[in-house]
């Protein structure tokens, strides 16, 4: 009789990843996935940043769809940040993009002015699409401190690859699909130099049943004052909650830091 029910069991668990894997098998959003990486920034004028995030998926919740015109109630994923803030997902058949936001200590959900979309169906060398994006790496000088440049502006994302392999600290995973994302924005710059050109490129590696594993960005400006900033993360560690294919309660805030 045990032996009876180990075999179903695996075998639901074998159907719920085989499931998994047809569409979106490249950013799951799975109950209770844990996940941390590593962060390292190069800045062109000031010493290098080095530092960790961490991230878990909560249990689906509903909220209205303010981004649409029908206002209809939908199921999302939240992911919980390792500052307590709070990112929102939606997947339907088309893609998955994250729709709002909850910041640390606001009760209020803010919705994004436009969906970032994480992965478009089907998954496929060539595809593209557009996203909203903005600058994060560039600092203003002042004489105490320096203040970060965020300048909104538009990227083109294209699937380059569906097949590559990727080393990081975690492990050396197979079969991921490689998204680039490129634009470029202007900004007024400090002391006098009039409109800085900005270029920025930023790749993504995703792995099966993992989701998001690397990404490096660059930020390249038009002057010396700004230069070139560089951002490097890593996947360290993950957990996937194999029982959660079945059930699984909703996780705690104890699995972030």
């Amino acid at each position: 009789m045990i032996k009876k029910i180990r075999t179903f069991t695996i075998t639901c668990i074998m159907c719920c990843l085989l499931i998994g894997c047809e569409e979106n098998a490249y950013f799951p959003l799975t109950q209770g996935l844990q996940k941390s990486f590593t962060i390292s920034i190069e800045f062109e004028n000031e010493p290098p940043v080095y530092y960790r995030i961490f991230s878990t998926f909560l249990k689906k919740v509903k909220i209205t769809n303010e981004i649409s015109t029908e206002k209809e109630m939908i199921s999302v994923t939240p992911m919980l940040r390792e500052d307590a803030s709070v990112f929102y997902y939606y997947e339907d058949k088309n893609n998955v993009k994250r729709i709002a936001y909850q910041p640390l200590g606001k009760d209020q959900i803010v919705y994004e002015e436009e969906p970032r979309y994480i992965i478009k169906y089907p998954v496929k060398k060539g595809a593209m699409w557009k996203n909203p994006s903005k600058t994060y790496l560039l600092l203003k000088h002042y004489p105490y401190y320096n203040k970060r440049i965020t300048v909104p502006f538009k990227v083109n994302a294209i699937i380059e690859d569906v097949n590559a392999t990727v080393k990081v600290p975690a492990g050396i995973f197979k079969n991921c699909i490689k998204i680039k994302s490129s634009g470029e924005t202007t900004f007024i710059g400090e002391r006098g130099i009039g409109d800085v050109k900005v270029q920025v490129e930023n790749v993504d590696w995703f792995a099966p049943e993992i989701g998001l594993i690397k990404t490096t960005r660059t930020e390249t400006t038009s002057t010396d004052l700004y230069g070139k900033n560089i951002l490097i993360k890593e996947l360290e560690s993950y957990k996937i909650p194999i029982l959660s294919l079945i059930h699984i309660s909703e996780p705690t805030r104890r699995y972030a830091i």
